[in-house]
């Protein structure tokens, strides 16, 4: 990957949302439209509380059978537990999976896995394959805020009311 940099964000975790149903169970919760979510595509969405106020933000990845939701590691299993709540007699699982996100900065090279941040192009990219890091999760933060783009569980924690 050369001396562009690159992330491994520990701080993230991996839930996997799976089942015949997981397109309209994910599409009635999240402010992000994921009825046209292809494999290898990844959307920032929001889960909010019944009186609108955020109570997750997360990016969506497309997979052939489902979607992975990449979240704080703070969060993940509230959220777990929480969508499990959602769930009712949908036909979809919900639960933790293993993986890595890292995010890399600068012009991302050809290669499978490696996707725009949909936030903001100037950010780079993300990826849930394990690259090597070549700079800090502290360096990432650091670019983030400088492009003025917040990261709701870490730069505005605030009451939630999980």
């Amino acid at each position: 990957m050369g001396a562009m940099p690159v992330a491994r964000l520990s701080s993230r975790s991996l839930i996997a949302v799976t089942g015949s149903e997981w397109r309209s169970f994910l599409q009635n919760l999240l402010s992000q439209d994921v009825e046209t979510l292809h494999a290898g595509e990844v959307r920032y969405a929001a889960l909010l509380q019944p009186q609108g106020r955020l109570a997750h933000a997360f990016f969506v990845w497309g997979e052939q059978d489902g979607a992975v939701l990449d979240v704080a590691a703070e969060e993940a299993e509230v959220l777990i537990r929480k969508l499990t709540l959602y769930r009712l007699r949908a036909k979809v699982n919900i639960g933790a999976r293993e993986g890595v996100v890292s995010a890399g900065w600068g012009e991302a090279p050809p290669g499978a896995g490696l996707v725009p941040d949909p936030r903001l192009p100037a950010l780079g990219w993300r990826t849930l394959l394990a690259v090597e890091a070549t700079a800090s999760e502290v360096d990432y933060d650091a670019h983030r805020l400088s492009l003025g783009v917040p990261e709701p569980s870490v730069d505005c924690p605030g009451e939630r009311n999980y």
